[in-house]
């Protein structure tokens, strides 16, 4: 299935784009005295200055000057003023093919830098797509959220983020959600397969009357729109807790945020057990009676004695 881009091409060079305004160019591009140390190590003025450059974009906005790039005049005389060399030596930078990848593995040995790889795509995606829905669900009109556009609108974001989401958590639940967990391993497999459109069997016992409308069109369930039905139903109910991720801290079994049995009755036989409250239910109920009475007879009117 071709991969759809969800920014234009004049959109993407707009977000990769280098400074060139004062201010930004102050904010993302000046240099601490950390910085000028490293790049003071490179020999050549036009390699301090490629290097430096090379440093700032890598920074902001987060990617390396291409090969035979022009560089906006303003980023490079700023940079250059720092490093005090003169900007027209840029010209000779990387002449020599190894000089750009030399500066990129120092680059990485000295500020940090890796290479973005497949688990980084996938935390990342993962952490997108809550955010992703989470604006889906800010995105309404006075009668209620437009689900077919925001689908639509959200469709390429969901479609690239969502196997990866779905892959590497595993999902379970109460008895309540077992047919909405079904949808969710039959999500799975659509993902995992090469199928374009949605089976026909797919689970839908999940789907509220609000989304509805938008899911079943003249019969025919909307991919788009069951999808994001789908991942915001699983939201939903990752923050009720009736789903829970396998392995979470923050999205755990309420079974597994108790004390284990075995280790509360060695805690009970060992001593007092470190709670403010009876160990025994009837205790603990008796007390919260008696408390209770206290306070309505503190807070209700006292009646005056009848007079025969």
């Amino acid at each position: 299935m071709p991969r759809r881009r969800v920014l234009t091409a004049r959109q993407l060079e707009a977000l990769f784009a280098l400074p060139t305004a004062g201010a930004d160019l102050i904010r993302h591009f000046t240099l601490s005295p950390e910085d000028l140390a490293v790049i003071a190590r490179r020999r050549q003025p036009h390699n301090r200055l490629g290097f430096a450059l090379q440093l700032c974009a890598l920074r902001f906005p987060g990617r390396l000057i291409r090969p035979g790039e022009l560089v906006p005049l303003e980023t490079v005389a700023f940079v250059a003023e720092q490093v005090d060399v003169d900007p027209a030596t840029l010209a000779a930078y990387a002449q020599r093919a190894p000089t750009r990848y030399e500066h990129l593995e120092a680059l990485r040995k000295s500020f940090g830098f890796r290479t973005f790889s497949h688990p980084d795509h996938r935390e990342l995606s993962v952490w997108l797509v809550p955010v992703a829905l989470s604006a889906v669900k800010g995105l309404a009109r006075d009668d209620g959220p437009d689900y077919l556009t925001l689908a639509a609108a959200n469709h390429a974001l969901l479609r690239r983020a969502g196997p990866l989401f779905l892959e590497a958590f595993e999902f379970k639940g109460a008895a309540a959600v077992a047919g909405f967990l079904r949808a969710v391993a039959a999500m799975r497999l659509f993902y995992a397969g090469n199928r374009r459109t949605l089976p026909k069997d797919i689970p839908t016992d999940f789907i509220r009357r609000s989304w509805r409308p938008a899911v079943f069109r003249d019969g025919v369930i909307d991919g788009p729109a069951y999808e994001l039905c789908l991942f915001a139903e699983l939201r939903d109910r990752l923050r009720a807790g009736d789903v829970w991720v396998v392995g979470s801290r923050q999205y755990r079994a309420v079974e597994d945020q108790l004390i284990p049995k075995p280790l509360f009755a060695e805690m009970r036989a060992a001593g007092p057990l470190p709670v403010a409250v009876p160990l025994e239910a009837a205790g603990y109920l008796r007390e919260r009676k008696a408390l209770l009475a206290t306070r309505l007879r503190e807070r209700l009117p006292t009646r005056p004695a009848r007079t025969g």
